[in-house]
This record gives C-alpha cells, structure tokens and sequence, in this order.
C-alpha cells in the first residue's frame, strides 16, 4: 500500500472520529445531539476495525481512535439513549 493511501485512510478516520466527538460535544446545546450517533459511532468501529485489519492504519493509532469512539458510545448508554 502506498504511503499516500495509508495518509488519506488515516486523515479520513480522525476525521470521522473528530466529527463524532463535535456532535457529542454539542448535547448541551442542541436537545437533539444523539440523533444518528448511535449509528455513526457502530459504523466508525466497523470502519476503524477494517482499516486496521488492512494495515491502513496502525494498531496503536487503532486502538486511540476505537477508545474515543468507545468513550462516545459509553455516553449515550450512560445518558439512556443507546438503543439495541
């Protein structure tokens, strides 16, 4: 793999990452912040994993990035607001 593609696929998680951590960052402000997160945050695991697997990313920037999705995740199920 080209070290190009390694830079986009690691950029394109800690975006995905950020983006998630800024909508929680706004269930203070906006009454509806969980809408469509539980969903964001299962895709991102699913996303995180495969880049791994893929040796897109590295396990140690895997494992950081899965811990702040995690951390997102375990909000919503503190709040209620995890849905099975």
């Amino acid at each position: 793999m080209s070290i190009s593609l390694v830079i986009t696929s690691l950029k394109q998680a800690e975006d995905t990452v950020s983006s998630i951590e800024h909508q929680y960052s706004l269930r203070n402000q906006d009454v509806n912040w969980h809408v469509g997160l539980q969903n964001r945050t299962s895709v991102a695991t699913q996303e995180l994993n495969e880049a791994c697997d893929s040796k897109e990313i590295t396990y140690m920037k895997w494992q950081e990035l899965s811990r702040r999705v995690y951390a997102v995740q375990d909000a919503l199920v503190d709040a209620g607001l995890w849905r099975n």
